[in-house]
């Protein structure tokens, strides 16, 4: 829920209150204590009001702090600061420092004053709310990177030394005449090269990831046979859209390790795209009776990449039959 931070108004108020006093008995040798109930309220009323403009911005169509935000948040906090100002000393005209004036000066006096309050309250808070961006800004990149590193760990677990292993299966590959041998490892390597390529990415396009959740699968289905079956059906003109590495990977993996895949029960998985809006992973519904052992990675991980690089939620869908995991497509 969005706060208004009121305890720090009322410190904030109350120290720009005895400022305000202080410069006043410098000029007049006296101070105004009739004018501090309407200073305290003034300035409440100020917090209140921009506080409240920038934290429903959006609400309001203003995207970003603009400048037009800015000059239109301190004109209405003005004019209600007039009313308020106005209001105030016509019934209770005790005033030192309007007693003097008449008419119109009275007047523009009040607009000025109402003027310079709600611009010195606008910026307070305009500092104030970037301080807070930037602190939550930097707090979601520390997340961001603690999920990455996690995913990569997950999809290379035994990562002692990536490069010697990657070197090592190109020179097996040239070792054995065998087709289906030479397949394998040519697979396997390019599982390596991308997990070496993308461990400190933190996007990439589609059409990589399919290349890398192929050559996943492929190993996959070399170990599990006829127990798996997997169908690919994902429009090519999203092949440069963007998408979190490895996130298509930990899906399939998911699917395999919480569900039974066997010659009598087999396991089907399904890659397609719902117009240009999903990325969809789909697996029929066959869950295991005990739990294998988790790595503390899997869905909790794409969603947490997938909100703090697209601002975007990822949907899941269960039913008696099927288990769904629909990505956002991201077009940047």
């Amino acid at each position: 829920m969005k706060k208004l931070n009121l305890p720090f108004g009322f410190l904030l108020t109350f120290i720009l209150a005895l400022v305000n006093f202080s410069i006043q008995y410098t000029k007049l040798s006296f101070i105004d204590w009739k004018e501090l109930p309407f200073g305290m309220l003034a300035g409440i009323l100020s917090w209140i009001l921009h506080n409240a403009l920038m934290l429903y911005k959006e609400e309001l169509g203003f995207k970003t702090n603009s400048g037009l935000l800015g000059l239109m948040s301190i004109l209405a906090v003005a004019f209600v600061l007039f009313i308020f100002e106005w209001s105030y000393w016509f019934v209770l005209p005790i005033s030192m420092q309007l007693e003097h004036l008449e008419g119109w000066r009275k007047c523009v006096s009040v607009l000025r004053h109402s003027i310079t309050l709600s611009s010195l309250y606008y910026f307070i808070c305009r500092h104030i709310n970037v301080l807070k961006d930037t602190q939550q800004h930097l707090l979601e990149i520390g997340k961001l990177k603690e999920a990455q590193l996690e995913a990569n760990l997950s999809s290379l677990k035994e990562q002692l030394s990536p490069h010697f292993l990657f070197n090592t299966l190109n020179t097996l590959s040239t070792l054995t005449t065998e087709k289906t041998v030479k397949d394998y490892v040519a697979q396997l390597a390019n599982v390596y090269r991308y997990v070496l390529k993308n461990k400190t990415n933190n996007t990439t396009t589609l059409s990589k990831e399919l290349e890398f959740a192929k050559a996943y699968l492929y190993i996959m289905q070399i170990r599990y046979d006829e127990a798996l079956t997997v169908n690919i059906d994902v429009d090519e003109k999203f092949g440069q859209t963007q998408i979190a590495p490895f996130s298509l990977q930990l899906l399939i993996e998911n699917a395999m390790k919480h569900n039974i895949a066997s010659l009598s029960k087999p396991l089907h998985i399904l890659l397609f795209n719902i117009g240009d809006e999903y990325i969809v992973v789909q697996n029929n519904l066959q869950e295991k009776n005990t739990s294998s052992n988790s790595t503390g990675i899997g869905l909790n991980n794409i969603m947490e990449r997938y909100k703090y690089l697209f601002q975007r939620e990822v949907v899941i869908e269960k039913d008696l039959n099927l288990f769904k995991v629909k990505l956002p497509i991201v077009h940047l």
